[in-house]
This record gives C-alpha cells, structure tokens and sequence, in this order.
C-alpha cells in the first residue's frame, strides 16, 4: 500500500513541475505590448471609450468648444488615428454654452481589426474664446484725415461712428486663445467704438463670443453673447492721446521730398547757400513748398484743433542746414515745418526757453543747378596780371615770390561775432605799382566777397557765387603766377597759370 503512494505522490510531483515549467511560454504567445497606455486599453475593451476618444484627438476641454471637437472628430472619416481606422465618424449633435457633444464613430482596431461602432457623449467643454484674459498687442487710430482739415477731437470721434477705417490698427492675445484681431470671425466678433476721455481718446472694444448649437438631426445655430467686460482691465492701455502739434508738422514734411527745393539752372547754389548761411534765413527763393500751403492754412484760423501759423525754413542754416557743390551742381538742405515762433527762436542768438524746440525736421538734396567749368574757369572769373613794360617792372615781377598766399579766405570777426571772407589783395593797382591784379577787367575787391556779411563773388556774366578761398604760389624768377580756387563742395581745388601782360604807363 506504501509502494501504491509513493508511486502516485512522485507522478503528481511532476505534473506539478511540468505546469510551472510551461507557464513562461503562455505568456509569450499574448499580444505585444506596445509601451502605450492607451493601446493596452485598446486591446482589452470593446469599442471606444471616452478618454481615448479625447487621447486621440487631443481635445482639451478649457482650450476648445465643443462644436468645434465634434467636427474635429467628424472629419475623421477614412483616417486612421493610432490603432483606430474610422470608416464613419458623424457629429449628431452640439451645444457650446452646454460644453457638450455627441458623436457617432465607426470602424476597426487594433492588429487584428476587429470592427466597432458607437455613440458618445462627452461634456465639460469650455468656450476659450469666453474665458480670455488679454493683453494689449496693438492699437492704432488713423488722424491723418483730421490733420489735413484740422479736425477737433470731438469731429474725430463723430467721424469714426461712421467709419470704421479711421480705427486702424487694433489686436490682443491671450494665453488659450492665441491673437484676437478686429472683424467677423467663426467664433467671435471684434469690433470698437471711441469716446472722449478729457483731451485723449478711449478705444471701447466691442467684443461678442459666438455659441453653435446643433441637435440631433436639426441644423447648426448661432447665437453671440457680449463679453467686451472681459477688456475692462485695459482702460489705461487702450486710451491715446489726439494728434499733436508735431504730429502735424510731421504729417507735412513726410507730403514733401526732394522737390521741396526750387532748382534754377541759371542759379549757382552757393548763391543760396552763402545767403543762408551769413545772414541766417532761409531765401525766398528756395523752398517749393506750394503744395502743403493749403494744409497749413487751415491751422491759421479759429474752430480746429490748433490754431498756428506755420512755415518751411532750413533748420539751422548757419551750421549743416544747407550745403552746396558748384562743382556738381547740386545742394543739400536740412529743413523743418514749425511754427514761426519757433523758427525765429531757432534764428535767435539768445533763444527764448520757454518756446518749443523744433524736432521735426528732414533732409532733401537736388541737381540741376549750374555748374563752375572746370576746364574754363577764366569764363567765369578772369585774372589777369599787368606788368609796366619796362625793365625794372619786369624784374620786380620776376623776383615776386608768393607760397600759398592766403588771397581770399575765411576769417572769423571779433567784434562782430561772426564769420566773414576777408580779400588781401597784394597786387593791388597804385599810381606807383609795377605790377597789379585785376579780375575781370575789375579790381579783385569789387569782384570777390564784394558784399559783406554774404561773402559772394560775381562771375563775368554777373551770376553770385560763394567761394571758399583763393591762394596765390609764384616762385622767383618765374614770370607766372599760379592761382588756386576752391569752390563749395567735395572736389579739390583748381588750380591754373595765368601769364603776365605788359602794359605801357600805369
């Protein structure tokens, strides 16, 4: 009996031995696990459940409407998403201000393709677009009708009532929402209206959210609920001030451009430049500025929004405000727009502090104007040396010695506080001279510099030109003398030789 148990014991010990030996090889042949949480769950359920239906499609429910994740998923249909291939996928039914959705989903999963087919209902969505919290990005009112026509800022905000377009520029960005920005769109409308705050303007926005709603086997709806409270905290931000009286000047110079200068071929702009500069205004001649006059007349009167008397003059002409190139025929100004209390301001050697300084200003440079000849500079300016024909004149001239003889240059006036063009004249024509200068026929005096302050010089045909300096170099035993010229501009000076002409007496 002892043998019988024994032999039975060791064949249930090994029966025993053989299931736990074979256990490993059961679990091999199970599905394999891809590592997702969501394909374990997808491998044990039938059909779809809710939370891999928002995995997904990765709906957030603080972050999207619910009409908009219904159509999300409904545009599924034919698309595979993960394990899941949806044949059919249809929006039944939606109501954004609920935060809920139905859908009907269709289709296979998994490896093995085993087919589903279901209805869900998901809730708890918000609208983000009701939920914002924005920042100001951009806000930009259009003035430049009302500072054409001088428009108050009570006209201003009476003509944006009207005209949308006078508000030009207007946006914000939230966090859930991304940008916001004026006009109609799917889920909201931005839109603003202006009020007078004190002597600013506050931009109102006018913000609507939309909610769709669809039931089952009805049509889409729509309805908008205001929610412009949700911009209250931006009161500071989105009130700006009216235009300003730099905002006109400003307005105006950027209506002008090169052509602000009147070119004359006929003029040297030197001419202008030398009367700029010394006397400090601004010529009559110069400034082309015909087609702004309109504007700054409406600003000379009562009724608008500022009531000046404006001009154009070149800022600063004593310093940069204008240079010339004779050479080139060309010249440069440096203007501003202002009030003309200002502009004598600026012209004054004791300005007033109490006036407003200019700071609007531009730059214009234009060609055309007339040229020095280079290679004919005795048509403009003819110097001729006259010797008396006899032998000790002559040897006075020979042995006349000039190195880089300051003739005519620019000297600075104590007395006067100012810069002038002083002409010393070594050649000068005497009852006793053996030798002397003469320009043009002319004594060099009543040609060059002739008029103080402005410093021209007049040219053979009788045009004003400015020149910066003249030197005189002639070496001993040499009968020529070189003279060199520098006219306004970038260019060297030029130089040329002039022989001597004999004369017979004085």
């Amino acid at each position: 009996m002892k043998k019988i148990l024994n032999v039975t014991a060791v064949v249930c010990l090994y029966a025993i031995l053989l299931v736990s030996c074979e256990q490993p090889s059961i679990r091999q042949s199970a599905a394999p696990h891809t590592g997702n949480a969501a394909d374990a769950d997808l491998s044990q359920i039938n059909g779809i459940s809710e939370r891999e239906l928002s995995m997904l499609f990765s709906l957030t429910r603080t972050k999207i409407t619910a009409s908009d994740a219904a159509k999300k998923i409904a545009d599924s249909a034919g698309q595979k998403k993960g394990q899941f291939t949806f044949t059919e996928a249809e929006a039944l039914a939606y109501d954004d201000e609920k935060g809920t959705f139905t859908v009907k989903v269709k289709g296979t999963k998994g490896l093995t393709g085993k087919e589903f087919e279901k209805e869900l209902t998901l809730t708890g969505f918000e609208n983000p677009y009701a939920k914002i919290f924005p920042s100001l990005s951009e806000a930009e009112l259009d003035f430049s009708d009302a500072i054409e026509h001088n428009k108050t800022v009570d006209t201003f905000i009476s003509d944006a009532a009207g005209n949308s377009a006078l508000l030009k520029k207007l946006s914000f960005s939230d966090n859930n929402t991304g940008s916001l920005s004026l006009g109609v769109h799917d889920r909201y409308n931005l839109a603003a209206a202006l009020e007078k705050n004190g002597d600013k303007i506050k931009i109102k926005p006018e913000y609507k959210v939309k909610y769709l709603k669809k039931e089952a086997g009805g049509s889409e709806t729509s309805t908008e609920t205001d929610r412009s409270a949700l911009f209250a905290h931006l009161g500071t931000d989105l009130t700006k001030p009216y235009f300003s009286k730099e905002d006109v000047f400003r307005y105006l110079i950027n209506k002008t451009d090169d052509g602000i200068i009147n070119v004359s071929a006929d003029v040297f702009g030197s001419e202008y430049y030398a009367f700029a500069k010394h006397l400090r205004v601004t010529p009559a001649r110069l400034i082309n500025d015909a087609h702004i006059q309109t504007i700054m007349a409406r600003y000379n009167r009562e009724g608008g929004q500022f009531n000046m008397e404006m001009d154009t003059a070149l800022f600063h002409p004593e310093n940069e405000g204008i240079k010339a190139d004779d050479i080139e025929g060309t010249l440069e100004i440096t203007y501003c727009i202002a009030e003309k209390e200002q502009i004598a301001e600026m012209l004054s050697s004791k300005p007033d502090p109490s006036v407003p300084r200019i700071t609007v200003t531009k730059t214009a440079k234009a060609a055309g104007f007339k040229k020095v000849p280079k290679d004919n500079i005795a048509s403009l300016f003819n110097f001729s040396v006259k010797v008396k024909d006899d032998a000790n004149s002559r040897q006075k001239w020979q042995n006349k010695v000039f190195e880089n003889y300051r003739f005519l240059s620019e000297q600075h006036d104590t007395e006067r506080g100012m810069t002038m063009f002083a002409l010393e004249n070594p050649l000068q024509k005497t009852a006793v001279s053996a030798f002397y200068l003469e320009v043009n026929g002319r004594e060099p005096e009543d040609v060059l510099a002739f008029n103080e302050p402005i410093s021209f010089s007049k040219t053979a045909d009788g045009k004003h030109i400015f020149i910066k300096h003249v030197y005189l170099n002639k070496e001993s035993g040499s009968d020529k003398l070189k003279i060199h010229i520098k006219f306004t501009g970038e260019g060297e000076e030029i130089a040329f030789e002039v022989s001597p002409e004999y004369v017979i007496g004085g």
